[in-house]
């Protein structure tokens, strides 16, 4: 968990989308029918490593049944204003919900868009945040062609072109690069 810290800072926002999700649910269950148990609360994370992603919602449900809380994920370098932080984690904080009371229910489905309308927010699915000054780290392969000449391409290109589900030339010699030789990731 070396990319993942605690959040400390927008100590407000938190209490304030907590609070929210809890009369949602409590809303939302009596609607349904159902005994309401509280939210359970989740670990609230930053994820250094979300660089595009604001926030990310790993419900018990979904990935381990015998967790005992949910957790979510958000971007320190997205997330550097209040506004987009309680935005952010109202979406998520609404997968949460949703989740337990509709165990089944698509990520951004109906369900999920009913709870947002609940917690007075938006059902917007994607967010519009500059991300132009997160830094991307992309993982890069240098490869040396038949002819001699060093390329470099993307890890993800390199793995296709192991794999074999495709195929790539040099733009020089026009030689195909399944026979290329592998330098180093860079």
């Amino acid at each position: 968990f070396g990319m993942l810290k605690p959040v400390i800072t927008y100590a407000d926002e938190i209490q304030h989308a907590l609070a929210l999700a809890e009369n949602c649910k409590w809303l939302l269950s009596r609607k349904l029918k159902q005994e309401h148990r509280s939210v359970v609360q989740p670990q609230i994370l930053w994820n250094t490593r979300l660089t595009t992603t604001a926030g990310y919602c790993r419900t018990r449900y979904r990935y381990d049944y015998a967790r005992m809380a949910h957790s979510i994920e958000l971007s320190p370098g997205l997330l550097d204003v209040a506004w987009k932080f309680k935005r952010t984690l109202v979406q998520e904080l609404a997968h949460v919900v949703t989740t337990e009371l509709w165990p089944r229910a698509k990520h951004h489905g109906r369900e999920w868009k009913i709870v947002m309308r609940y917690m007075l927010a938006d059902p917007e699915r994607c967010h519009c945040y500059d991300t132009s000054h997160v830094k991307h780290r992309q993982v890069e392969a240098e490869i040396q062609c038949s002819c001699g000449k060093i390329l470099v391409m993307s890890k993800n290109c390199y793995t296709r072109l192991l794999n074999g589900s495709a195929g790539y030339r040099h733009k020089e010699c026009k030689r195909n690069l399944i026979d290329a030789k592998f330098v180093r990731y860079v």
